[in-house]
């Protein structure tokens, strides 16, 4: 599973509760978190291979805390980084980015080599960016219901009674703000997003000539 840890439990018994199934089938969290690393993968390969103005621009929607894999994450904020300076950020530059921060030394590193290599070659086109930039954003919505779970739970062991309500209502807030965040990406992201890819080859718009 890369070098993402799991917060969450699993369920007790071991036991799907969408199938009532405990036997063969992954758990449903580690089948959530290897659909997000293929996605996030070939997230990173749209954007390394988009034009700078796509990337740029990719960045104001997605953070590195959106991504279940931390050296995805990584590797997403430093090709928009070097989009934003006007910097070369195909994956040789990106290579060399990490390796001038010191980055490519220690156990980490491998996983950042090895991300960003088997992006690279995937073959994502940079027409497709917006739509994993929303499934990519469609999990961590997802993953923070997971959270919130969680930590509505310790709240429910440990808060003080009078805070109860006012913790509860903090969640809630939080979650509409995710919420928000991503009905707005598919309402003005999508089309931001294909307003700086590039032209078709050959340039000229079929329908018009």
């Amino acid at each position: 599973m890369d070098d993402r840890t799991e917060t969450v439990n699993p369920p007790p018994g071991g036991e799907d509760p969408a199938t009532g199934d405990g036997g063969a089938q992954a758990p449903s969290w580690e089948v959530s978190g290897e659909i997000a690393e293929q996605l996030e993968q070939f997230l990173i390969c749209a954007l390394v291979w988009s034009p700078a103005e796509q990337a740029v621009a990719a960045g104001q929607w997605l953070t590195a805390e959106d991504f279940w894999t931390p050296s995805m994450g990584r590797l997403f904020e430093l090709v928009c980084d070097l989009a934003r300076q006007g910097r070369p950020h195909h994956a040789p530059m990106v290579m060399n980015e990490l390796e001038r921060g010191g980055d490519l030394t220690g156990a980490a590193a491998r996983n950042l080599i090895r991300n960003l290599t088997d992006a690279t070659l995937v073959g994502a086109p940079p027409e497709a960016l917006p739509g994993y930039i929303d499934a990519v954003l469609s999990a961590a919505y997802r993953r923070s219901y997971r959270q919130a779970a969680v930590r509505l739970a310790q709240i429910a062991e440990q808060a003080p009674e009078s805070r109860l309500f006012e913790l509860l209502v903090d969640i809630g807030t939080g979650q509409r703000t995710a919420w928000r965040r991503l009905q707005d990406f598919r309402t003005r992201g999508v089309a931001e997003l294909a307003g700086t890819a590039a032209p078709p080859a050959g340039g000229a718009d079929e329908a018009t000539g």
